[in-house]
């Protein structure tokens, strides 16, 4: 029986109580050749969260700003096909992966 459902629940709300904020992931442009360069921008943080920014082949990071903004431009060269990009922030309970896609067209 799988009750994986029940710690993200009691996570879900420990995060709450916890007052974590809840992130935006934002990828723009949504998709285009390769070559593109494309921003990925993380809101609704705290001040100064840690940010890691997870795009194959690598990971960069820095903290949110005084806004609670994180933003990263990177140019990707790569086959087409969807790129995942994944946001981690936060630390400890207040933890969060946000996950987004670009699309490489040609």
């Amino acid at each position: 029986m799988d009750f994986g459902w029940i710690w993200e629940f009691i996570r879900r709300i420990l995060r709450q109580l916890a007052g974590c904020p809840t992130g935006t992931l934002s990828i723009t442009p949504a998709s285009g050749p390769s070559g593109t360069d494309v921003t990925v921008t993380v809101t609704g943080l705290r001040p100064g969260d840690p940010v890691t920014v997870q795009i194959p082949p690598g990971t960069t990071g820095g903290s949110a700003d005084a806004q609670g903004t994180y933003s990263y431009t990177i140019r990707i060269f790569d086959e087409p096909r969807a790129v995942p990009i994944t946001a981690i922030t936060g630390q400890g309970l207040c933890e969060d992966k946000l996950r987004g896609t670009f699309t490489v067209t040609a």
